[in-house]
């Protein structure tokens, strides 16, 4: 068949089990699209195609819903890894000026680009607060239904194909100037049938969801082919606090564990590098249950986690955040020998990829454009190997490394919060300062970085941003504070 929206391949029957065990049903689902798409219609009044909505939130029972409904209306959906803070910031208000609606609830939605129309996000069963604070309270019912929310036609102000954008998000910023860049439905649909090959998706899969809209490796390459091959979703959440010790992401990942035991899950898309500290989990056998990952351990790490956990398969998940998944590799207990970390040899063949000295350029067949990724790679007999990032600028006919100059920086000023920022495009080194209030002369500082590394390593220019508490120890993200030094 020949499908022109993301929203024709996704399975209608999905139900989702929430972290409490309570079941958001196929038909609440159903109702809750049809919520959304009546108060986004209302909120733009009509004019929904080519709008871009940010879905201020990681509930399951949000995403998917809203999800259907936004590409239903023809509008984008922007996947982010958004900070209050920055996301409000008037140093970066430029940077995510291409938004247009937000859906979400409290506490931080509401306050978010409070200038734009915001609309309320619904608890389903899940008393997500409670849950996440460790509070045992009764689940919240939802009060729509088919009944109050019935399906209805909305006239589109434009005709949408599969020349219509479904995804946008930023380049990394690290080759070049950060952009918007954009997914069509007819490429995601090509991309997501391609994921359902690289990862083995069977309709039987019983899909376990944690991050699904924070980057776009993420959304497109496992939530949305997850959603398309099978009814089975959960969905787990951590708590208040829990994730900022690694004695606390392993209590969490032993519950996902306990999880994928009692609920026969079959694939999960393990978070971050957390993967890496599933041997300090408790001992179980999962023989069923296959993870997929992004930053695979090494590996020695691997065998010990296969001792542990005792699992069906490893997907190691190489990719970038412009396309998604390029290269995979899949590995079980009597293949681990074979295994290599950086080493991949199922390829993503919707995509063109030339491989260069200190880069890559890549970009979808059908497309024009290339885009070009700081990682080096080397094209091998039997497949792909990852060499790592570029991490060396070249200024003045000399070269820098970043690393190192990031060392030095971490000693130079003490317990200052900052981030290094290469523009490697125009050989430049920014350096943001976070919530500073120590005096740093960048003169003073220029001097010292001659001094040590040579008269072509300086930076450029330097500039300290100012969060309230919540941002302590967070830093924006490398495009954003690229999009921002370009523009100072």
């Amino acid at each position: 068949m020949n499908y022109t929206n993301l929203t024709q391949l996704i399975n209608q029957d999905c139900y989702i089990v929430a972290p409490n065990g309570k079941i958001v049903t196929a038909e609440l689902l159903r109702a809750l699209k049809n919520y959304y798409k009546k108060e986004i219609y209302q909120a733009l009044d009509g004019t929904t195609v080519g709008k871009v909505a940010v879905i201020w939130s990681n509930n399951l029972d949000v995403i998917y819903p809203s999800m259907l409904a936004i590409w239903e209306l023809g509008m984008t959906i922007s996947v982010h890894d958004f900070n209050l803070e920055i996301a409000n910031h008037p140093s970066f208000s430029n940077f995510f000026k291409h938004i247009d609606l937000i859906i979400g609830s409290s506490p931080d939605a509401p306050k978010a680009m409070p200038h734009l129309p915001h609309v309320e996000s619904l608890e389903t069963v899940m008393n997500y607060p409670a849950y996440q604070n460790g509070l045992d309270v009764d689940c919240v019912s939802c009060l729509v239904s088919l009944e109050t929310h019935p399906d209805q036609t909305y006239v589109l102000d434009q005709p949408i194909n599969e020349n219509t954008v479904a995804v946008l998000t930023h380049t990394s910023g690290t080759t070049g100037d950060p952009k918007v860049i954009t997914t069509t439905h007819g490429v995601g649909i090509g991309l997501v049938r391609k994921n359902i090959e690289l990862f083995d998706f069977l309709p039987n899969d019983k899909f376990m969801h944690h991050k699904t809209l924070h980057h776009g490796a993420l959304f497109l390459n496992y939530a949305v082919p997850a959603f398309s091959v099978s009814p089975h979703h959960h969905w787990v959440v951590t708590k208040i606090n829990e994730t900022t010790t690694s004695d606390g992401v392993v209590n969490f990942l032993n519950r996902c564990l306990t999880k994928c035991r009692e609920d026969h899950i079959t694939k999960w898309l393990v978070a971050y590098n957390w993967i890496r500290l599933m041997h300090l989990c408790q001992s179980i056998d999962l023989p069923s249950t296959s993870f997929i990952t992004v930053m695979g351990p090494d590996q020695p790490r691997l065998r010990e986690i296969f001792k542990q956990v005792r699992f069906q398969k490893l997907y190691n998940n190489f990719g970038c955040q412009e396309i998604g998944t390029l290269f995979v590799s899949c590995t079980s207990a009597d293949t681990v020998d074979s295994y290599q970390s950086n080493f991949f040899n199922r390829f993503n063949d919707l995509v063109d990829i030339k491989i260069e000295p200190k880069q890559f350029l890549v970009k979808f067949k059908q497309q024009h454009e290339y885009r070009v990724i700081g990682d080096v790679l080397s094209l091998e007999k039997n497949g792909i190997r990852w060499l790592g990032r570029n991490t060396i600028l070249e200024k003045d006919q000399s070269s820098i490394d970043i690393i190192q100059v990031n060392k030095f920086l971490e000693q130079y000023l003490d317990k200052i919060n900052f981030s290094l920022v290469p523009d490697y495009q125009l050989g430049q080194m920014y350096l943001a300062l976070i919530n500073n209030d120590k005096p740093v002369v960048l003169d003073n500082l220029n001097q010292t970085l001659v001094d040590t590394f040579g008269s072509h390593c300086t930076i450029s220019k330097i500039e300290n941003f100012n969060f309230d508490s919540v941002m302590q120890g967070l830093k924006p993200s490398q495009p954003v504070l690229i999009h921002f030094f370009r523009q100072f």
